[in-house]
């Protein structure tokens, strides 16, 4: 399991996001990007795992930013 502190990650045509924590898991922790930098969804894989800490954001959170990491996953549809 590799963690990701305010990683942000982009993909064309889709607004970017910058969860609190990202996860990339199993087999995935080796193609997960190293340190902090701007994730490019066209050539590297999405997270695992997005975190957001929700205070005043909560109904952010669960709808938008909730459909922005559906559009970045490129494999399934589970959601957490």
């Amino acid at each position: 399991m590799r963690l990701l502190v305010n990683c942000s990650y982009a993909k064309t045509d889709v607004r970017g996001a910058q969860p609190d924590a990202s996860y990339y898991i199993g087999d995935r922790v080796q193609t997960a990007p190293r340190g902090s930098s701007v994730v490019n969804l066209h050539s590297l894989v999405s997270q695992d795992l997005a975190i957001e800490i929700a205070d005043s954001s909560l109904v952010d959170d669960l709808e938008t930013k909730r459909m922005i990491y559906g559009l970045f996953r490129t494999y399934g549809d589970n959601f957490i």
